[in-house]
């Protein structure tokens, strides 16, 4: 048997040493990869064979070549295929990724510090030995972007050589033949590779040669506007997203502060939520006096005149409050989300110049209000979360009596919420004029005196208890402008009621006058009296300054934003994600891909959801629950979709046994073609960029105009959780 065994090693040993020699001959065969891989295939010559390959297999054989000495071997050739071939087998599953939706940055906008000019010119790059070639995609007098075929040994950081072949050069021919460029961004997909390079090394003739030849290039239509177009892009998405924010914004001072809030933004999305509630009385009741106190998170329930409120992190009372807000069915529960804040001057400064041309003593009270903001607070109702569900178990009130809320006291001249609208443009201009009217809508009426009045409208205030809604028709007398005219007719002159706000028991009016219901004599008339008396009237420039404070606090407001905004729209015909916002703090990016895949497959059903609405509702709110199974695949359910509590339990027992459940306050704004269209600061820049990218403008323009729905996203899994979960 020792004999055998030692026969058997003897032998393999023999074929080792044989196949040995084997590789190690010198091998006839080429490698020719031209049209069998996505790289730009040169030529090299070893082995007395001349080979065409792309970067990747070059630096292969010149790896496996100084394993035997520099030599071009059959262990080289047949090692290289090998590779080649499980190099490939590892890309494959690359081509079947995911289609997920768009992530569009809406915090921040795209800053260039140079000009681009579009222009195409072959370049080569050379990275040690190895050549490239490509073409510009643009060129700065500091950067260019460089397009190639799909390339493998180029990584960010890299030092490169390039020589501009064709391009216009001066006397000193070796100038553009040599330049030292650094790789600051790459990018790959399956056929090409795109770079983006900065000059590494400063060469004043090459500056002023470059920067010639881009001064005169400028002046041609040739300059990139893409930046632009993004920026405009991200504009208009954001303009939507915070037109529609349904979580009040309240702005507060240190707990040091007398006056602890300082500011509260209230967009049109809130009443849906809130309705008429939405009073200083209960700003009051919130236990903003813990987040004041440093608490990041505040879990609190409103009933009548009670409030009670704990931070997040003590689980057990807010179950103890969960379970008494199910037992008071008018009660509120919420979650007060706390970020910190603060207003630099650099971002200050040009708004606040621009309210300081107007209104300077407005422009000092908000900068002074702006610098001793230190805190956001958004507010989020999760009643509706908690819809099918009972209690676990009984709290009676003194349960509650250590988290009963300490109140904080306002002044009487609590400023008054504003929107956030960024940009407001009036037909023409209003005057402070104060006059009496007299307005009737169906059998009621009111005398009351306007606050401001122009040729095409005016505002005033109502009783705060007037069931007036957006879009509706109302007419008004104006009484004392009567005595002016005997050729006019001043009564029952048709008003539309383009906004409201309810504030402290008053309702604040916008009403638009309907031009085209009057007759001429009476449009005339209006723009007489408001052009006879103009040099004697003071303008109402509040459009101006609420356009730019609304951009101060945007700004402010959308990095810290935790909410998803997820844009529905048309797209080949079908309803679907259109783009997904992403800020620093919503984490957008981290989202699973199948996650979106499985909510695409319920865009039919969110339409029916829609459609089901009342015609008095205009918003949705649901809650949006899923959980992965191992296959990855999601499984996806709304708060309508549970017929009973026992229905949900079940559903939350499953999604409780995988570490993947996740929960959504959902809010979902229908949108129309008015709602979506873009204003008019947006439309006009879009305009001036037509000539330039015609193409990518109208792409923008059918993007813009398919929008029907916005989906905000809230993540309130934690809370979710300790509920059904067990102590």
């Amino acid at each position: 048997m020792a004999d055998i065994s030692n026969r058997k090693q003897q032998n393999q040993a023999f074929l080792q040493e044989l196949e040995k020699q084997r590789l190690n001959k010198d091998c006839n065969r080429i490698i020719d990869l031209r049209g069998k891989v996505a790289g730009e295939c040169q030529c090299y010559e070893f082995g007395d064979r001349q080979h065409y390959l792309d970067d990747r297999a070059y630096l292969l054989v010149k790896q496996l070549m100084a394993r035997f000495d520099g030599r071009y071997t059959i262990g080289v050739y047949e090692a290289v295929l090998k590779a080649l071939k499980l190099l490939a087998q590892q890309a494959t599953p690359a081509k079947a990724q995911l289609d997920t939706p768009l992530l569009l940055r809406l915090d921040s906008s795209l800053q260039r510090s140079e000009e681009r000019i579009t222009f195409s010119t072959p370049i080569k790059l050379r990275l040690d030995d190895v050549l490239y070639n490509g073409h510009t995609v643009d060129i700065a007098s500091q950067a260019i972007r460089i397009a190639f075929k799909r390339t493998h040994s180029l990584h960010a950081d890299d030092i490169v050589r390039i020589e501009f072949t064709d391009f216009p050069h001066p006397d000193n021919e070796a100038l553009l033949t040599a330049a030292t460029y650094q790789i600051i961004k790459i990018d790959h997909d399956e056929r090409y590779t795109t770079v983006v390079l900065s000059l590494a090394q400063q060469d004043d003739v090459f500056d002023h040669v470059l920067q010639a030849w881009l001064t005169a290039h400028g002046a041609q239509g040739s300059v990139d506007v893409d930046d632009r177009l993004i920026n405009l892009q991200n504009q208009f998405y954001q303009r939507v997203w915070l037109t529609h924010l349904h979580q009040p914004q309240l702005w507060l001072a240190s707990k040091d502060e007398v006056q602890a809030l300082l500011a509260v933004h209230i967009m049109p999305a809130v009443q849906a939520i809130y309705g008429a509630d939405f009073y200083p009385q209960f700003l009051q009741q919130l236990p903003l006096l813990q987040v004041c106190a440093g608490t990041q998170d505040v879990i609190a329930v409103v009933h009548a005149d009670s409030s009670y409120g704990c931070a997040l992190s003590q689980k057990k009372s807010v179950k103890k409050l969960i379970n008494w807000h199910l037992a008071k069915p008018d009660s509120r529960l919420l979650w007060l989300q706390t970020s910190q804040v603060n207003f630099s001057d650099d971002t200050m400064a040009s708004e606040l110049a621009t309210i300081s041309q107007l209104n300077s003593d407005y422009a000092d009270n908000l900068e002074s209000t702006l610098h001793a903001i230190r805190k956001r607070v958004s507010l989020l109702d999760m009643s509706h979360c908690f819809s099918n569900v009972s209690a676990d178990h009984s709290v009676n009130q003194s349960q509650l009596s250590s988290l009963q809320s300490l109140k904080l006291f306002f002044d009487d001249d609590l400023a008054a919420p504003n929107s956030l609208q960024q940009h407001i443009e009036r037909a023409c201009s209003r005057f402070y004029i104060r006059t009496p009217v007299t307005i009737q809508q169906e059998n009621q009426s009111w005398q009351v005196e306007t606050l401001d009045v122009s040729a095409h409208g005016m505002s005033l205030y109502l009783p705060g208890d007037t069931d007036i809604s957006l879009n509706q028709r109302i007419s008004a007398n104006f009484l004392r402008w009567q005595t002016l005219t005997k050729k006019v007719n001043l009564q029952a002159i048709p008003y539309q009621v383009k906004n409201k706000q309810l504030w402290n028991g008053k309702l604040k009016l916008g009403l638009q006058r309907i031009r085209y219901n009057c007759p001429e004599s009476l449009n005339q008339f209006f723009d007489w009296v408001i052009a006879e008396n103009a040099d004697k009237l003071k303008t109402d420039h509040d459009d101006v300054i609420k356009a730019a404070e609304g951009r101060l606090f945007s700004a402010q407001l959308t990095p810290t934003l935790t909410t998803l905004p997820v844009f529905l729209g048309m797209q080949e015909g079908q309803r679907d994600i259109t783009l997904v916002g992403m800020t620093d703090s919503n984490a957008a990016e981290n989202v699973d891909k199948h996650f979106w895949t499985a909510l695409r497959q319920k865009m039919l059903h969110l339409s029916e959801m829609l459609k089901a609405l009342p015609h008095d509702q205009n918003t949705l709110i649901t809650t949006l629950y899923g959980y992965q199974n191992s296959q990855q695949q999601w499984t996806i359910a709304f708060e309508q979709d549970f017929n009973h509590s026992r229905d949900k339990t079940l559903w939350m027992q499953r999604a409780l046994k995988t570490p993947s459940l996740i929960a959504y306050h959902c809010v979902i704004h229908p949108l129309s073609s008015d709602d979506a269209y873009l204003e008019s600061d947006v439309a006009d820049q879009l305009q001036q960029l037509r000539q330039l990218r015609a193409h990518k403008v109208q792409q923008l323009r059918q993007q813009f105009g398919s929008l029907f729905g916005l989906m905000e996203l809230t993540d309130i899994s934690p809370i979710i959780r300790l509920f059904y979960e067990s102590d």
